[in-house]
């Protein structure tokens, strides 16, 4: 069972994570996936609801039928909404003319801009025209359904996204850590789950498969759907057949060919046109975990870095040259946990 307090500590707001935890680990692209909460002007949760698919009502739509069913009283109350209430009223009613024609809301806090170029904006403008105070919290979609964002921008390659887990020194292995013992705390692997189950594929490197042995599924309770798991294999045969047998619900990216349609085989490791196939093979969204080595493979394409940093400094290891490293990034929030820290960078806006 999700629980909105999760979300908080990824720096949402009550509302919008009571909003997103209604709709977390659902999709249903092409249609976005969308969640909604009421919140009381004493801060109390009146009511949540989210988006079921498509022929289904919008979690707007849901959120005032909820609102009459439950003879909710909504002076000073504000609603939450993941992404931007939709415009048009081609395949659906809009929206944003709902909620202006139920005269239920006075204050709406918006995720995300809906990159659909039937509402994109419009929607808000038409809020704001009628007397709704339109507030925002960035993200919110990026952070539920990054494929679907990605999808209506027309990205040519996949959304990027990658978690690192150090000590407060820098450090993100140590020489001597003993098998099974994390860098960082048990609750900062749930919320690394979090990201894990947002994403379409998630892709790993070699050494981090045959050292590691990771399952990459989805645990600590969280319901989501299982993304698509690959590994960059590289030009090397050994230990291919075993690793290729035994693990297999894994795609590998090679340089030599193979019979097993779980091998995508490229003439020589260019991310650029590895992540080019991933987007025609409909990889909207992929989260990249493991090393140093497959990090800095990928990190001209990464769009948002979560560093998970513990308050243990480690004194030795493989080390993570955060001035260096991270010079294309900016600081998105920086998040006290119960034991770690939260750093989120979003890639730099070049102006």
């Amino acid at each position: 069972m999700h629980n909105y307090t999760d979300f908080i500590d990824f720096g949402f707001s009550k509302g919008m994570s009571e909003a997103i935890r209604a709709a977390y680990g659902q999709s249903y692209l092409p249609n976005p996936t969308v969640g909604a909460s009421l919140i009381s002007k004493n801060g109390d949760i009146l009511t949540t609801t989210h988006h079921l698919g498509k022929n289904t009502d919008h979690a707007e739509i849901s959120i005032i039928k909820h609102i009459e069913d439950k003879k909710i009283d909504t002076s000073g109350a504000t609603l939450y909404v993941t992404l931007e209430p939709c415009m048009h009223s081609n395949t659906s009613p809009s929206c944003a003319e709902e909620l202006v024609r139920s005269k239920m809301f006075d204050k709406l806090v918006v995720g995300d801009i809906d990159p659909d170029l039937r509402t994109n904006g419009k929607g808000i403008s038409y809020l704001t025209n009628h007397g709704i105070d339109v507030n925002f919290e960035q993200g919110a979609t990026y952070f539920l359904n990054p494929s679907y964002m990605t999808i209506k921008n027309q990205s040519a390659y996949p959304y990027i996204i990658s978690k690192l887990g150090m000590s407060k020194d820098d450090y993100i292995a140590s020489y001597t850590q003993v098998e099974g013992k994390y860098i960082t705390s048990d609750y900062s692997r749930k919320l690394s789950h979090y990201i894990r189950g947002s994403v379409d594929a998630v892709i790993i490197g070699k050494n981090t498969l045959l050292t590691d042995k990771p399952q990459l599924t989805i645990r600590h309770g969280i319901k989501a759907n299982q993304p698509n798991k690959f590994v960059l294999w590289g030009n090397s045969n050994k230990e291919f057949d075993n690793s290729l047998e035994y693990y297999d619900d894994f795609n590998f990216i090679t340089t030599f060919k193979s019979t097993s349609k779980r091998v995508w085989t490229f003439e020589n490791l260019d991310i650029d046109l590895i992540l080019l196939a991933l987007k025609k093979d409909g990889i909207n969204s992929v989260l990249v975990e493991g090393g140093l080595k497959l990090w800095l493979n990928f990190v001209d394409f990464i769009n948002k870095l979560y560093i998970f940093e513990s308050p243990t400094e480690l004194k030795s290891g493989l080390t993570f040259k955060r001035p260096e490293y991270l010079k294309r990034f900016d600081i998105d929030k920086e998040i006290p946990l119960s034991e770690d820290k939260l750093y989120i960078y979003n890639t730099r806006t070049i102006s």
